[in-house]
């Protein structure tokens, strides 16, 4: 299987149980569609791909409003190289939950990045709030690093920070980012800020750019 379905099953799986747990009446046909996803994760995972599509196109039969349900089977329609479904189904589970984002996963899967980006920014630009823009404008900029729009993805973090100054991915990105343009002092104070936001994996970052930064004021 490829690596987009490999990532995406524990998140079909976390949200059905969530789902599952929080609505208790098992008769609705939403939890049966849920349920249906998450069998058809299940078939995935152990690469049984038509039975996946068959629980995939069950589950959107009986709840045409399940966006889990359409992203599945665009997952396995990209899988399958047949692009111009999985488009069709990743903008449909866009249409139901913009968080998605599907399309830009789609596009940036055929290496068309500018209109990927285009794609995600019209994403963030339908969302109500303001933390909610900021943690994909994160997200967007980490997309812009991995295929080294620099400048863009610096625009990102900055709009990110100014929208949330809580946001400590955006300080972990953009701290990365500097790290990346040998700008280590800076570097260091945004990891810093993230581990002060958010103290789980900063720690190790801070250690390495510290001895970076010493390294490079000692060869100065």
């Amino acid at each position: 299987m490829k690596k987009i379905l490999l990532f995406t099953i524990p998140l079909f799986i976390a949200g059905g149980l969530y789902f599952w747990i929080s609505n208790p009446n098992s008769e609705t046909p939403e939890q049966k569609s849920f349920l249906l996803v998450m069998y058809g994760c299940a078939s995935a995972s152990e690469k049984d791909i038509v039975k996946a599509m068959n629980y995939a196109n069950e589950a959107i039969e009986i709840c045409p409003n399940n966006d889990e349900a359409y992203r599945l089977r665009a997952c396995l329609y990209l899988d399958m190289g047949n692009f111009e479904k999985a488009t069709a189904d990743f903008l449909k589970a866009s249409e139901l939950n913009a968080y998605h984002g599907g399309v830009y996963f789609y596009i940036g899967e055929k290496r068309e990045f500018d209109k990927a980006f285009i794609s995600y920014r019209n994403l963030i630009s339908s969302m109500p709030s303001s933390s909610d823009k900021s943690t994909l404008l994160a997200e967007c900029g980490m997309y812009h690093e991995w295929t080294k729009y620099i400048t863009e993805a610096m625009k990102c973090y900055n709009e990110a920070i100014e929208i949330n100054p809580s946001n400590a991915s955006a300080y972990h990105g953009r701290g990365n980012l500097y790290g990346f343009m040998c700008v280590y002092d800076k570097s260091l104070a945004d990891h810093k800020k993230a581990n002060k936001l958010n103290p789980v994996d900063e720690l190790q970052f801070i250690i390495e750019m510290e001895e970076t930064l010493k390294s490079v004021r000692e060869s100065d």
